[in-house]
This record gives structure tokens, C-alpha cells and sequence, in this order.
């Protein structure tokens, strides 16, 4: 599971595809995968071994990093959305953590889940803020 995230990192397009081990323990792999929610990043490299792994590997992981690619999308939606209604009340924010992250760390930002938005903002500019969030609901 760790050799499959490495492989993720962006700059890694040159690393080779981690080796499949001789022995795996698929079951422990899915879960410490959900557990860590890193299916996505677990599939971007397993993919490429698809034909050798077991029926129940390919559905739970590829499934999984749907998931986590759909919940991505929604989430990148909403920033632009934030960032826009911040933006037209002169308050400005820096995204950190999550997507953020992901986009710096990773060949593609959507292959790690994220579920929160983080926020960074001037204390001075909190109950606008506070304001601009509570709107939308």
C-alpha cells in the first residue's frame, strides 16, 4: 500500500510500477486502504496489474477511487464557489490542506479523498466570513 501512494508522488513519472508481492494479503490491503482513504492512489498504481489481481481487489479499489474522484469533484466545485463569493466581497482566503495539497503532492489531486475545506483567512475578516459560509448553508 505505501509503494503504491509513493508511486503517486507528482515527479514520479519516471519510477517504475511497484512489484506485485509473491504473497499479498489482498483483504489487508483494501482495508488499510479505506481505513486511510488512499483507494485511489492504491488504484492509480495496481491498475496496471488488473489482470493478476483478484476479482474482489479490482472491484473494491476501483470502486473506491470513483468514489473518492466523484466526492473530489464536488469539493473542487464548492471552492470555486467559495472563492468567487469571497472574492466579490473583497475577503481574501488560501485554500490549505485537502485538494490543496493534493495537487502539489500528487500526479492528480483526485486520488486522495478529501471531505472538509480549510479555509485560511484574516482574523480581521472572520464574521464576514463567518457571514459568506452560513449563507449557502
Amino acid at each position: 500500500m505505501a509503494a503504491c501512494c509513493r508511486w503517486n508522488f507528482a515527479g514520479s513519472e519516471t519510477r517504475a510500477l511497484p512489484a506485485l508481492p509473491t504473497d499479498p494479503r489482498w483483504h489487508e490491503v483494501v482495508a488499510m486502504s479505506a481505513r486511510h482513504r488512499v483507494q485511489g492512489l492504491v488504484w492509480s498504481a495496481l491498475a496496471q496489474h488488473a489482470e493478476r489481481l483478484p476479482d474482489h481487489v479490482k472491484s473494491t479499489l476501483s470502486s473506491g477511487a470513483r468514489s473518492i474522484a466523484a466526492i473530489n469533484l464536488a469539493i473542487t466545485r464548492e471552492c470555486s464557489e467559495l472563492l468567487e463569493e469571497f472574492e466579490k466581497a473583497g475577503v481574501p482566503l488560501l485554500f490549505v490542506k485537502g485538494l490543496t495539497v493534493g495537487a502539489l503532492a500528487y500526479r492528480s489531486p483526485m486520488l486522495k479523498m478529501s471531505w472538509d475545506i480549510d479555509l485560511l483567512i484574516d482574523a480581521r475578516d472572520l464574521s464576514v466570513a463567518a457571514r459568506l459560509l452560513r449563507e449557502p448553508g
